[in-house]
């Protein structure tokens, strides 16, 4: 790549105004006069035609920035007139319709992960007419930042969801420069989706390596080297404490439990405080302490258990129960709950007729009671080095992939606007 002089002489008109200056023989055009724009399929219509088809769809879930979840694809009725209509092709692009302002219209191009795929109706798919203009070009200018500024300029906004409409994906400012340049600029970014890709695999990868080692290591399944003492019965109540600490320092840090984060600020993980005003009575929490959220949650069929490690104190509600290790290694408790090893004896104790929220039903005195096998603290100390050692494996490769993601971020800012140009060679041309 080699920067060019931009034309600073052409006028910006309220369309390409999200877009910046463009260089010469750059165009600007509404989205519809280069591609077909149409929304998906409903769900639940009643049919009176008796050939109707049962296919596979994409849903909202399935729509990332960049890339497509396919875990989980559900099926949809269709009349067989219409399949060809909603049908997905190679090339063809999905954006989502609405969600989170900052997620508003994320999309990627389909590449026929899945034959005989249709989309509903809260997904548009755009596809490219003509040869003026790359599949692949386009794609990558929906994720960039002058495509979302235009999302979010237009979006009907209610209690944080944000969504557009039909009329407004298809008037959205599309750059186009020459063919040869956006096929240059596409292949430019796609090596970095390249790399986020491997990146992620690795991710991946070692995130099941923690997995099976938190399988065989935390259940005794697989000793490490140099311990073979046999594994105690010990009660809950024998290495941790109940802590019921009141705020009475005026502390306003309140916490929620989150998978991804453990115990975060409510302020930091919802963008606002969702607890009531009045707090003296909510438990205080130093770091390195222990609290039990009752409620299920995905993953956490049986509640969680999380560790304070971001802050050095918060404060939780008096649902939660709060925990202080007395005997043992806090890491490998940390791991221990994390892998649900307390999930068996909470199953025994969980009253049934547990409320609509999902909020279980457990005596504080029986959750004490809890009985678990545990190695001595020489062993849980090794163990957790190993775990940790997994931990920090997957830190490096969490961070390697923001990085790689801000790279292209700030790559698709200048190419995509040409502030920055790629060289393009006389053969590539032709």
């Amino acid at each position: 790549m080699e920067p060019k002089t931009v034309n600073k002489d052409k006028k910006l008109n309220s369309r390409n105004g999200f877009i910046g200056v463009l260089p010469e023989k750059w165009q600007v055009n509404p989205l519809d006069q280069v591609a077909e724009v149409k929304q998906g399929v409903s769900k639940g219509r009643n049919f009176k035609e008796k050939k109707i088809l049962e296919v596979p769809y994409l849903r909202v879930a399935n729509v990332l920035d960049g890339e497509f979840n396919l875990n989980e694809i559900k099926t949809i009725e269709v009349l067989e007139s219409e399949f060809a209509l909603y049908n997905l092709k190679t090339n063809d692009i999905l954006i989502t319709e609405g969600g989170d302002p900052d997620k508003l219209g994320r999309g990627s191009i389909w590449k026929d992960q899945i034959q005989g795929v249709v989309y509903q109706n809260h997904l548009f798919r755009i596809r490219c007419i003509g040869k003026s203009l790359s599949a692949e070009f386009l794609a990558q200018y929906i994720q960039g930042r002058a495509a979302k500024n235009y999302f979010l300029s237009c979006a009907k906004q209610t209690t944080g969801i944000a969504s557009i409409n039909l009329s407004q994906i298809r008037t959205t400012p599309i750059p186009v420069p020459p063919l040869p340049e956006q096929n240059k600029i596409a292949a430019v970014l796609s090596a970095w989706d390249e790399a986020i890709q491997t990146a992620r695999q690795l991710l991946e990868a070692r995130q099941l390596r923690k997995s099976a080692l938190m399988q065989q290591l935390l259940t005794g399944e697989t000793r490490l080297p140099g311990f073979i003492e046999a594994w105690q019965d010990v009660k809950l109540n024998q290495v941790f404490r109940r802590l019921m600490r009141r705020n009475d320092q005026g502390n306003t840090n309140v916490l929620t439990i989150s998978a991804k984060y453990g115990l975060i600020s409510q302020t930091e993980y919802f963008n606002k405080v969702v607890a009531s005003e009045e707090v003296r009575n909510y438990y205080l929490l130093n770091r390195g302490e222990f609290a039990y959220n009752k409620s299920s949650s995905a993953g956490y069929d049986f509640g969680a258990i999380k560790r304070l490690d971001l802050y050095e104190r918060g404060i939780l509600s008096p649902l939660y129960i709060c925990l202080e290790i007395t005997e043992g290694d806090s890491d490998f408790y940390t791991h221990f709950f994390e892998a649900g090893q307390l999930n068996h004896g909470i199953y025994k104790i969980a009253q049934e007729g547990a409320r609509n929220h999902g909020l279980l039903n457990i005596s504080v005195i029986d959750f004490f009671q809890i009985t678990f096998k545990t190695p001595s603290l020489s062993e849980q100390r090794a163990i957790a080095t190993v775990l940790n050692a997994a931990d920090e494996e997957i830190r490096l490769s969490t961070a390697e992939i923001e990085v790689l993601k801000e790279q292209k971020s700030g790559l698709m800012q200048q190419l995509l606007t040409g502030k920055m140009r790629v060289r393009i060679e006389e053969k590539e041309t032709a």
